[in-house]
């Protein structure tokens, strides 16, 4: 079954000698949800058929590991309340939302992927900080929403290719 916002997800490499090679997929019943998300290398999460994913702390995606956040043809929104580290592959699928909701000051890094739709909805007095190499962007495929908090561009470059939305009550520092 699907786990509940209490439970630490740790999805494991299961493609050696004696593994299954099958990986979740989160594409019908219900949509998804976690404490927190650890993807290790070698392993797949994929998200379809227009399902949800809250993740209530960090969503993790080590060295060879990959995320697919949509099938391309249904929206799939990915909640993260916590920590974003992405050291292997994240996939948009050309019509995914990943929205920021956090109450604490996080870093993102994304290891040159990029996302489609990006929404921060952080609490007032919470910060996002851009954290990447030297020379390299953080790129939005489409729409850029800052709905709350202040988001840190002051290291790399933010490339958005839609709209950049910046409401009320929200800070963007560059």
């Amino acid at each position: 079954g699907v786990p509940s916002n209490a439970t630490l997800v740790f999805i494991p490499n299961v493609s050696g000698v004696g593994g299954s090679g099958v990986y979740p997929v989160l594409n019908s019943g219900d949509n998804g949800e976690a404490k927190g998300i650890t993807i290790f290398g070698g392993a797949m999460l994929t998200i379809g058929g227009g399902k949800n994913l809250n993740v209530g702390n960090a969503l993790s995606i080590a060295d060879g590991g990959k995320l697919i956040a949509s099938d391309g043809t249904n929206l799939s929104t990915i909640k993260i309340g916590g920590q974003l580290s992405n050291a292997g592959k994240f996939v948009h699928g050309g019509s995914s939302t990943v929205e920021w909701t956090s109450a604490s000051s996080y870093d993102i890094a994304m290891n040159g992927d990029t996302l489609y739709n990006f929404t921060v909805s952080n609490k007032p007095g919470s910060t996002i900080t851009f954290s990447m190499k030297r020379g390299e962007s953080l790129v939005v495929e489409n729409n850029f929403t800052i709905g709350g908090g202040t988001v840190d561009c002051k290291q790399g470059t933010l490339v958005v290719r839609g709209n950049f939305i910046k409401e009320s009550g929200a800070t963007f520092a560059h």
